[in-house]
């Protein structure tokens, strides 16, 4: 889904020299990330209680982020940010209890692998605030400007947790898969002064008995007109029933990458 996105947008791009078409009214943006977190909460039954962290020895990963952004520059059309996560991780460790996961009971040696797909598109309104000059101590400055959003973020995503004995090569692997599509509201905030861009951003729902909340914030600094560096960081969170089991899946880190506007 999204090579096609891109593939598409590499293909107009070059349309946007000539003037009064409709294409000089959509600006589009590219975002990389690198992403670098740490995996918390835990798997949890009637049986036992294993954490990823402590447990299952998920103590790092590393995943990558993509986003596409469209500004359209017409009365009452929304933009639109869509973004692609990716994460994959496999652990081993020497469980120091009986652990239930699934239809699984696993004990001593384990490796297992944790595989995490999320896309975000995110509809948005914008509500822009121009800054003002002043002085401070005599000398000029310029608050900056300022920008709040409203709009909806659909999620969809992948989990799939897989696990099997190192120890007994006969015991069946265990599997735990969820797949997700959870419609949540969405808010942010914009501050922009020279070359410098701060934002902040949430989305969270509570639904049946599933769970889910994204929180971000991030710091860019224009090297070039255009292309910009970021850092931030991100913490994603869902909860949901599988069967007899309760999966409570966090991942919380820093992420690095930069930002181009064409």
């Amino acid at each position: 889904m999204i090579l096609r996105l891109l593939f598409s947008l590499f293909l107009i791009l070059p349309l946007y020299g000539a003037d009064d078409s409709w294409y000089n009214k959509v600006k589009v943006s590219i975002e990389a990330d690198i992403y670098k977190p740490v995996l918390l909460g835990n798997i949890h039954n009637i049986v036992s209680k294993a954490t990823f962290k402590d447990d299952l020895a998920y103590n790092d990963a590393k995943a990558s982020k993509f986003v596409i952004s469209l500004d359209l520059d017409y009365a009452y059309v929304p933009k639109i940010d869509i973004s692609y996560f990716n994460l994959r991780s496999e652990k081993s460790v020497l469980l120091t209890k009986s652990t239930k996961i699934a239809n699984g009971l696993f004990s001593s040696s384990v490796i297992s692998t944790i595989s995490y797909q999320a896309y975000n598109i995110v509809l948005y309104q914008d509500f822009k605030l121009k800054g003002k000059r002043a002085r401070v101590f005599g000398i000029p400055f310029y608050t900056g400007d300022f920008e709040f959003d409203v709009g909806l973020n659909t999620q969809v995503f992948q989990w799939n947790y897989n696990i099997r004995s190192l120890s007994n090569t006969t015991q069946t692997p265990s599997w735990i898969h969820v797949n997700a599509f959870l419609p949540l509201p969405y808010i942010g905030a914009k501050y922009f002064w020279y070359n410098y861009r701060a934002s902040a951003k949430a989305s969270a729902l509570a639904f049946g008995k599933a769970k889910s909340s994204v929180y971000e914030a991030s710091v860019d600094y224009r090297l070039v007109n255009g292309l910009y560096i970021s850092a931030g960081y991100l913490y994603e969170e869902f909860k949901t029933v599988e069967q007899s089991d309760t999966v409570n899946f966090i991942t919380s880190g820093y992420k690095f990458g930069f930002k181009y506007t064409f």
